[in-house]
């Protein structure tokens, strides 16, 4: 499987937001492979940061993202567990 080098990302909305945290929603439509339909990744950032050192740094980063379309757009697959037998009383 291939990972894109350069992950088309659109940020859909920033805020809610103070001096020390800032949420992002984000997309990207991609593929690696022309043989594969593009598919749209929505996510959401939390992106952290600290001022203790006298300048701004990040200290914690935050991402959920749907995965399985990730995974679905650069080449993997996917297969769902069977589910367990249901008896009859």
């Amino acid at each position: 499987m291939l990972q894109p080098d350069n992950l088309p990302l659109t940020v859909e909305r920033v805020g809610p937001w103070n001096c020390e945290e800032i949420a992002l929603i984000w997309n990207a439509e991609f593929s690696v492979s022309p043989n594969i339909p593009k598919g749209k990744v929505r996510g959401l950032t939390i992106i952290t940061g600290t001022h203790t050192t006298g300048s701004w740094q990040i200290k914690r980063l935050d991402v959920e993202f749907n995965n399985i379309q990730y995974l679905n757009n650069i080449g993997g697959t996917v297969t769902r567990p069977t589910p367990p037998a249901t008896t009859t009383a």
